[in-house]
């Protein structure tokens, strides 16, 4: 709900009251909580879906193998170390 200058509140372009109480305040958020993205339920950090609606939360860190864009990568940082190796051997070695 929005509190208008004029003493209205407004929920979706609707006026009330002026004498109605204001929304109820959100749920306290902690900082071992999250809220979930498709029902706004506090739902833990560590969570692999959320217990109300059953949305499931993308885990970050890692790599996973099983995507092709991480193996690419992985594959490339490798090539880029073997190829500074190289090189800086071929400086101490001197050919």
């Amino acid at each position: 709900m929005v509190h208008c200058v004029c003493g209205h509140w407004f929920n979706m372009n609707r006026p009330v009251s002026p004498w109605s109480p204001p929304a109820k305040p959100a749920a306290p958020r902690s900082a071992n909580t999250l809220a979930c993205p498709s029902c706004a339920n506090q739902v833990s950090r560590n969570a692999v879906s959320c217990p109300q609606c059953g949305h499931v939360f993308k885990q970050s860190g890692g790599i996973n193998l099983s995507d092709p864009v991480h193996v690419v990568g992985l594959i490339v940082c490798v090539i880029i170390l073997l190829l500074a190796a190289y090189w800086i051997y071929g400086k101490l070695v001197g050919f």
